[in-house]
């Protein structure tokens, strides 16, 4: 059995040889793991703090930073159910409207805005 080998080939086989060393040598030489400098602002102050944020992976553009927020929150949330039991569906539903009244009344008093209360079902 005969092999022959194109000078083509051989060609090719060295290119690619080449490439993958020049490219083996690129990313060899590239700093890997240093360490960048990067100033940060802070939500709550004005002073800029330098921050350092190693580099790792491919090269390319690393950014990264850190803030502190402080704040009140101004929503809330609260699914509230009033049950009733009577003798009757009417005496029920009074009673629930009575306690669904009082709690109203209690958020009301509480600092809560009537425009800021929503009801809904029965």
């Amino acid at each position: 059995m005969t092999i022959t080998v194109s000078p083509r080939r051989i060609a090719m086989a060295v290119l690619a040889i080449i490439a993958l060393s020049a490219t083996y040598l690129i990313g060899a030489t590239h700093a890997v793991g240093t360490v960048v400098t990067t100033p940060t602002r802070a939500a709550t102050t004005s002073s800029t703090q330098p921050a350092a944020y190693p580099v790792s992976g491919s090269p390319g553009i690393n950014v990264g930073g850190r803030a502190k927020v402080a704040g009140s929150p101004d929503t809330l949330r609260l699914d509230l159910s009033v049950v009733a039991s009577a003798t009757s569906v009417s005496e029920a539903l009074a009673s629930a409207n009575r306690s669904a009244s009082a709690v109203q009344k209690s958020l009301l008093g509480s600092g809560v805005q009537k425009k800021d209360l929503q009801t809904s079902g029965l």
